[in-house]
């Protein structure tokens, strides 16, 4: 489970994808990983943090195994509620985890074309939806 949500918030990547993500479609060199078919129908490169990357090579890769996260949708959400009870987080959902990579990449990213490319929003209306800054931050910034 930690790695998968460690990606999850490196990334913003939907469960879905995470979740049809093979190795193949992976390039540690150049640190991508490559989405085939999103949610919206697209395509996308998804830029991978230092920390992506070193996830990704902790896990441990059987012999064929072409996915990198071996685990079914229904099985995640059942380790993944568990995790949030276990650590007392009330009304936490695993889409959650692309709301809080959003905005911490925004930190990252000031451009909102970039920051769109990253979470595959299509426009800036969704993306708006994800995207949560803090208002003491963008006071900061004012100064």
């Amino acid at each position: 489970m930690y790695p998968l949500v460690i990606l999850a918030l490196e990334t913003a990547m939907r469960r879905g994808e995470l979740l049809a993500l093979r190795w193949r479609q992976i390039d540690l060199d150049r640190q991508v990983a490559f989405v085939e078919i999103s949610k919206n129908g697209d395509s996308r490169a998804v830029p991978l943090s230092r920390r992506a990357v070193e996830v990704l090579m902790t896990l441990d890769r059987q012999p064929g195994q072409e996915l990198v996260f071996p685990i079914g949708a229904h099985a995640l959400h059942a380790a993944f509620k568990r995790a949030c009870l276990r650590a007392k987080l009330e009304d936490f959902h695993f889409h959650d985890l692309r709301h809080c990579a959003a905005t911490h990449l925004s930190t990252k990213l000031n451009n909102v074309l970039e920051l769109s490319a990253v979470t595959g929003h299509r426009t800036l209306q969704m993306l708006k939806r994800y995207y949560h800054p803090d208002p003491s931050a963008l006071a900061a910034k004012l100064d």
